[in-house]
């Protein structure tokens, strides 16, 4: 299958469209981090500023050589590795949602039990994987 010519776009439009993604992520993070309005999970950050960062072999650089960002981004490159840091506030975040919804939103045991089980294979893959 080929997408219709209107539907091309050249490399130019295409690496301009891949940065401008770039730094709606970056912007994105550096948002989350800073407002806590929820807790920022370094592992998770880091694996989309990888993927981000092959459009781009200076934001790449950038984002590797970055005092702050650039250690987490590296370990989880190399070795899938997450903060302890981050893993502990996971889970402690996780144990409040659910306690939250078993006591003040839930009114049967299926939400409860359905939220408890997706957020026990999360702790699950954080547990697995290597600390930073």
């Amino acid at each position: 299958w080929h997408p219709p010519a209107f539907c091309k776009i050249n490399e130019l439009t295409r690496r301009s469209l891949s940065d401008d993604g770039v730094r709606l992520a970056v912007y994105c993070r550096w948002v989350g981090q800073y407002c806590r309005s929820r807790p920022a999970d370094d592992g998770f950050s880091a694996d989309r500023s990888l993927a981000f960062s092959r459009s781009s072999d200076r934001f790449q650089r950038w984002l590797l050589e970055h005092p702050h960002l650039g250690p987490p981004v590296i370990a989880w490159r190399d070795r899938g590795a997450i903060p302890l840091k981050a893993k502990v506030l996971a889970v402690v975040m996780m144990a409040a949602s659910l306690s939250i919804i078993v006591f003040y939103v839930a009114s049967g045991w299926v939400l409860p039990m359905v939220v408890g089980l997706i957020m026990a294979a999360a702790v699950a893959y954080l547990v697995t994987h290597p600390n930073a």
